[in-house]
């Protein structure tokens, strides 16, 4: 992990990038799982997302989200969504001036919120879920698609109200 941020540091980003992938996809037992590798991977993941974010490679950092989520399934549900959540945040502020043509850009973050919220109805992270949702709603709303926007809003407002969640319900 020290190489990988010596080689971020001196901009030698395409070994970094080699390095943070390994310590990201190393396979570690159930047993293994310490609060140590949890973090070591946590913050590769980060590091990751940040040169990505740097370089402009909007396709490299959504692939990187995709990806971990399988690979963190054994992580506590609260640290994989928050390093889910941070990576599409992450993601969301990258200039999209630098990414060609607008809809291009607005259709590969609703892939992306698609894709992290099959995945989060599949392993029943509902918390998650909705925080995606919100963001969903928020990029079909800039792409002028208000009905779906508003399905999506109406279906979590019902949803929100019965788990008692003020917070997003208000920014929803």
């Amino acid at each position: 992990m020290s190489q990988a941020q010596k080689f971020c540091d001196t901009q030698k980003a395409g070994k970094a990038i080699v390095m943070l992938e390994e310590v990201i996809k190393q396979d570690v037992a159930i047993d293994d799982i310490t609060e140590d590798v949890v973090k070591a991977k946590e913050n590769a993941t980060y590091k990751l997302a940040k040169i990505y974010k740097d370089k402009g490679l909007i396709d490299e950092l959504i692939t990187l989200q995709k990806t971990i989520l399988p690979l963190f399934i054994e992580f506590p549900k609260s640290k994989t969504a928050k390093i889910t959540r941070t990576l599409f945040d992450l993601t969301m502020t990258v200039d999209a001036s630098q990414q060609g043509p607008s809809e291009a850009y607005f259709q590969k973050l609703i892939s992306l919120c698609r894709h992290i919220i099959d995945w989060c109805n599949a392993e029943s992270r509902s918390f998650l879920r909705m925080r995606i949702e919100v963001n969903l709603a928020e990029l079909l709303f800039k792409q002028l698609k208000y009905q779906e926007a508003l399905e999506i809003l109406g279906k979590l407002t019902y949803e929100l109200k019965k788990k008692d969640d003020k917070q997003l319900l208000v920014e929803s």
